[in-house]
């Protein structure tokens, strides 16, 4: 006789919680039947086919009398994640110094622009991660590029473009040179990427501003399989066809 699963729900909806799925699925007595968040953190309503409910309303929607609840929190900045801010250090081994900060959160995941003016980030200002932009010396305002949830960034070949994942998704967002700053435009969506076995924060991709071409990493599916290796090639002329078959369909 089969013992029935215990009903559990995750509380995230980022890499930990789908490695802590893939655990209880595989290797213990819980089923796992959906994912909560805080509703102003919630991007997508579905993760690997199970609801992401807000948190708000998961006792009303999963009793705790019939589900149980477990929270999936990173081995990696668990302590002080709240108080991460960016510094700049010099080369000659003097103190480092902040950069100016802007709201409440952390910021991480600095990239500086090629010609060393610019500087992308990751910040939590909004409750939520997303990808911002300021001058690399910490002076002036600083920009938001994304608004639903965002990670990954790499500069593109020069200061006029800055890649950024949301979702599965990459984009592409224009940065208009004029008056000594610079103007982001509207996100473009380029194409669907393959999962990261890196924090979304992060992910695990590169940019080769040479032979505009980007390279991704593949987990394996299953132990059997082995690391693999994506190639995206000519991505900008695949771009222009798209956009040159919408316009003709206008």
């Amino acid at each position: 006789m089969t013992t029935p699963r215990r009903k559990v729900v995750l509380y995230g909806n980022r890499q930990m919680a789908t490695f802590a799925q893939a655990v209880l699925t595989h290797d213990s007595p819980y089923e796992v039947v959906a994912f909560t968040v805080d509703d102003a953190l919630i991007t997508e309503t579905t993760l690997l086919g199970l609801p992401v409910v807000p948190f708000e309303n998961v006792e009303r929607l999963y009793p705790p009398e019939d589900h149980s609840a477990h929270i999936a929190v990173g081995f990696r900045r668990v302590n002080g994640v709240r108080a991460g801010k960016l510094h700049q250090a010099a080369l000659d081994g003097s103190s480092a110094r902040p950069l100016t900060v802007e709201g409440e959160g952390f910021e991480l995941a600095p990239m500086p622009s090629p010609d060393g003016k610019w500087l992308t980030y990751v910040a939590t200002k909004t409750r939520r991660e997303e990808v911002c932009l300021r001058r690399l010396d910490g002076s002036g305002a600083s920009w938001q590029l994304s608004s639903r949830g965002a990670g990954g960034v790499r500069w593109g070949r020069d200061t006029g473009e800055v890649f950024l994942v949301t979702g599965e998704i990459l984009c592409r967002v224009p940065l208009v040179a004029s008056g000594g700053t610079l103007t982001p435009g509207q996100p473009e969506e380029l194409f669907e990427v393959p999962p990261s076995p890196t924090e979304a924060t992060f992910r695990d991709y590169d940019y080769d501003r040479r032979t505009d071409r980007f390279l991704f990493t593949r987990s394996p599916r299953g132990t059997g399989e082995r690391r693999e290796i994506a190639l995206s090639l000519g991505w900008a002329g695949r771009l222009k066809e798209k956009v040159k078959k919408g316009a003709d369909r206008r």
